[in-house]
């Protein structure tokens, strides 16, 4: 039973703005990658609305060679504002979704309204 609460504890967590050398702005919904004080990968999240859009910029930032967990911190960044497996492709399956809306929902959750 410890282990269940844990999990949902974890559930629970707030949302995160920084994951590695990504960083997420709330205001123009942008994930951009920063070597020091520069964004040298800006994303611009409203147009990956489609799962092939996400998967080819996975495979875009894979060929980049800049740090060994750069392509983890951006899997866990279009997680965290996707939810990719609720809204996505749950099951497998694709399902439609609007990544503006997606993002605004995250945006959401930064400011504390549910």
């Amino acid at each position: 039973m410890k282990q269940l609460k844990n999990l949902i504890d974890l559930t629970n967590l707030p949302p995160k703005q920084k994951w590695g050398n990504w960083i997420y702005d709330s205001k123009t919904n942008h994930l951009c990658y920063y070597k020091g004080k520069a964004c040298i990968y800006p994303i611009n999240l409203n147009n990956k609305n489609t799962n092939s859009k996400i998967l080819d910029l996975i495979f875009q930032i894979n060929t980049k060679n800049w740090s060994k967990d750069a392509m983890h911190d951006l899997i866990q960044a279009l997680n965290d504002i996707f939810q990719p497996q609720a809204h996505c492709c749950s099951f497998g399956q694709n399902k439609t979704f609007k990544s503006q809306t997606l993002c605004e929902m995250y945006n959401n959750r930064l400011l504390g309204i549910n």
